[in-house]
């Protein structure tokens, strides 16, 4: 098998300096801008929800590229590990571990709490299409969708003896299937479905690092016409879709009420401008502190937002976009102490130390 480079994995909440330059063996600065862009994306989406003018007009794009661009993310470094145990091990520690974790030790309490409270039924281990019922914590499914990818992936290099155009075809082949699963109404459980909806963009983010170097070159004219570019198809893609009153991308459901050459053209399109603006900037303090812990606000901010609107709803406050905004301001001023207490006294259930040698 042909040898890797030495670019180390980087995991969605990895804070060692196991993304570096090889040449320099410094971090790669702006993948952590750009997972701090990408974070609070998510964050806002979460708060203001799918509805309203702000949602509709501003929110509404991201939805386009918000996901894909964490997938991609995760395939700039994706390696082998040298064999499927090794790799199996780092995946569960980096993705699998603080999943379980949070489903255990937060969805299913919680739950049960919640059910006892409102004299509800008995909680439902899975829902309508075979998802598992997170509760509150909603936003850990990425983690688990996540390290499906990782396997669905990793079993395409073997089986394709890591030839670049057997694994580019092989991977879209899944794309175009976990597509068409959601286009005929088809669902898989545990979001193995959208797994291979997503494969594509995983696939860029490993081509990306592999036959560029868009990780280690600086922002030039031609990232600048790259920017341009991805930008005006984005924009494109996205008023194509307004115009033609179709628009529904959910990547938790794999529900696409768009074109297949929406969801990838915009995809990648949004991603490269998420990437480009971050390799411009490199670096903002605090939002690049968020990106490098961007698994502890993923698997935080919902157990914060659900709190804030039960004080609220005790307020006899009624949601509006001066509570959204509240909201949002809160779970980002409390960012920065929930990072440093997670990394501290949690490491394992986020990602910080591996669980399993």
């Amino acid at each position: 098998m042909q040898k890797e480079k030495s670019v180390s994995e980087y995991p969605i909440g990895q804070s060692n300096s196991q993304y570096t330059n090889p040449t320099n063996q410094q971090r790669i600065e702006f993948i952590d801008l750009a997972k701090g862009i990408c974070i609070l994306l998510v964050v806002i989406y979460h708060i203001f929800g799918s509805t309203g003018a702000i949602a509709g007009k501003y929110i509404g794009i991201t939805n386009i590229f918000r996901m894909p661009l964490y997938f991609v993310l995760s395939g700039l470094f994706f390696k082998t590990y040298g064999g499927i145990v090794p790799f199996f091990k780092k995946k569960t520690n980096k993705l699998l571990i603080p999943f379980i974790c949070s489903y255990v030790f937060v969805v299913l309490p919680a739950s049960y709490l919640l059910q006892s409270n409102i004299g509800g039924g008995d909680f439902m281990f899975f829902i309508e299409k075979g998802r598992l019922d997170l509760g509150i914590n909603g936003s850990s499914w990425f983690l688990l969708c996540l390290f499906i990818v990782n396997m669905y992936f990793y079993l395409m290099f073997l089986l394709c003896r890591n030839h670049i155009w057997w694994i580019a075809v092989g991977t879209c082949v899944c794309g175009i299937v976990g597509y068409s699963l959601n286009l005929y109404g088809f669902y898989l459980p545990v979001w193995m479905d959208t797994s291979l909806t997503v494969m594509p963009f995983f696939l860029m983010g490993y081509a990306m690092r592999k036959y560029s170097n868009v990780l280690y070159g600086h922002f030039t004219k031609k990232s600048l016409w790259c920017l341009l570019a991805s930008l005006a198809v984005l924009l494109l893609v996205y008023y194509t879709n307004e115009s033609m009153q179709r628009g529904a991308i959910i990547f938790v459901e794999n529900n696409f009420d768009v074109g297949l050459l929406s969801v990838y053209l915009g995809g990648f399109a949004g991603t490269c401008c998420v990437l480009m603006i971050a390799k411009f900037f490199k670096r903002l303090p605090v939002l690049s502190y968020i990106g490098r812990f961007s698994i502890v606000v993923l698997l935080t901010h919902p157990i914060y937002m659900f709190i804030l609107r039960e004080v609220f709803g005790l307020m006899k406050i009624e949601q509006s976009s001066y509570t959204n905004i509240a909201t949002f301001v809160v779970i980002v001023a409390l960012a920065l102490p929930t990072i440093k207490f997670c990394i501290k006294f949690l490491p394992y259930c986020f990602a910080q130390k591996d669980l399993w040698k």
